[in-house]
């Protein structure tokens, strides 16, 4: 499943998507990180920074780590593939994308996007080295 948000008009404030969880869901923000972090060798990419790592309740699975999901750093992309980061927070049950930056979203050429994609696109797929033997399961 994968969902598309466009916007046509350029006057807009903040993107509000309702969410549909159950009790127990935590999200949490990866803020980028400090310099003392930094000094000693750890590393975050830039999508990752200002994402919201969601967690469940329960660590039942395999890792146990109660990780369920990832929402990465948003951003929008115009018509001609200019693009920006985004903030975003999630506020009870809404998930606000806000754009912050007035001077890009003024010279943008609409409709915009939001990314990125909410959902997949395509086929999943692992693979993994086990003994110098590459393994693939799914996908195209």
């Amino acid at each position: 499943m994968k969902h598309t948000i466009k916007i046509d008009i350029p006057k807009f404030k903040n993107i509000d998507l309702e969410l549909d969880f159950p009790p127990g869901m935590s999200f949490c923000k990866q803020l980028a990180l400090t310099e003392e972090e930094i000094v000693e060798g750890q590393n975050r990419p830039e999508n990752v920074i200002d994402s919201i790592a969601v967690y469940w309740c329960k660590r039942n699975n395999q890792y146990k780590t109660g990780k369920h999901s990832h929402l990465y750093r948003c951003f929008l992309r115009d018509a001609r593939g200019a693009w920006v980061w985004c903030d975003q927070i999630i506020d009870g049950n809404i998930w606000r994308i806000i754009p912050g930056n007035e001077e890009w979203l003024q010279s943008a050429i609409y409709p915009i996007t939001v990314g990125p994609t909410i959902g997949y696109d395509t086929v999943g797929a692992s693979n993994a080295t086990i003994q110098g033997i590459v393994w693939h399961q799914g996908g195209v």
